[in-house]
């Protein structure tokens, strides 16, 4: 028999479909009780050394690489519903940029040992020295001046609106005064 032929056999028989039994509707919850879900499995432990590996140079992708570790995914939740860890793992990168620059001396003594091709090693430190730039004020390339008067954050003027009520206070202004005057030289000039 050939697949033809069985394939058509098995189209001419009526079909025995039961059609799909309705999902069971949810029960309510009960005060007290958990609610339904995968358990989190954040802990302050868990916090702390997720963040203690960030603080160290360790990518947050590297991290949630391993299996008893949360997604990338799960962590971006915690920072958004947890300000306690979202505090953790912004102090966390602040620290990294440190290691990095504990890394950028490594990275120069390697250089200067000759164990580094130049060109790859410029490569690396520029890499390192952006990314603690990123992750600490205290390593970016420009500083960020606040401006205040009186410890009061100056307001925003709308410079084009200030022009038009400048010209338009123009008219009410006196008119100019002519002088008189003649210019007399100085001792130089003669």
């Amino acid at each position: 028999m050939s697949f033809a032929s069985a394939r058509a056999a098995q189209a001419s028989k009526p079909s025995k479909k039961t059609p799909p039994k309705p999902h069971p509707r949810p029960k309510a919850r009960v005060e007290g009780k958990q609610k339904p879900g995968r358990p989190t499995m954040y802990s302050p432990e868990l916090a702390e050394a997720i963040c203690t590996r960030i603080a160290m140079r360790e990518s947050l992708s590297n991290i949630c690489a391993e299996p008893d570790m949360p997604t990338e995914t799960t962590i971006y939740k915690w920072k958004q519903q947890r300000p306690e860890f979202s505090d953790l793992v912004r102090r966390a990168r602040e620290h990294r940029a440190e290691a990095r620059a504990d890394h950028m001396d490594d990275l120069a003594a390697d250089l200067r040992a000759g164990k580094l091709d130049p060109h790859a090693a410029r490569v690396l430190l520029e890499h390192e020295r952006w990314q603690a730039g990123k992750e600490n004020k205290r390593y970016a390339d420009h500083a960020q001046i606040d401006v205040t008067s009186a410890g009061q954050q100056l307001q925003s003027v709308d410079a084009v609106a200030a022009i038009e009520a400048l010209l338009a206070a123009l008219p009410a202004l006196p008119a100019p005064t002519v002088l008189d005057t003649e210019a007399v030289p100085t001792s130089g000039e003669r």
